[in-house]
């Protein structure tokens, strides 16, 4: 590969990371509003439930990589 190329790579990463992160910014902050209105306790009911299925995603692609690589 190039230099132009490697370059090209490395802008395009950036540009992705950027965008990632401005996207879950505004997500997030969309988020903050929308659980501020809501019953506390069926709040906390949804972000339980979320991060549960959330971890069990990660473990699940962990474990997959792990054995994949034995």
């Amino acid at each position: 590969m190039d230099k132009k190329n490697n370059l090209i790579h490395t802008l395009i990463g950036v540009a992705l990371f950027f965008g990632i992160a401005i996207v879950g910014y505004f997500a997030f902050k969309k988020a903050i509003i929308v659980f501020s209105a809501l019953n506390p306790e069926i709040a906390a009911g949804i972000i339980a439930a979320s991060s549960t299925v959330f971890v069990s995603v990660i473990t699940v692609v962990c474990r997959k990589d792990k054995s994949r690589r034995l």
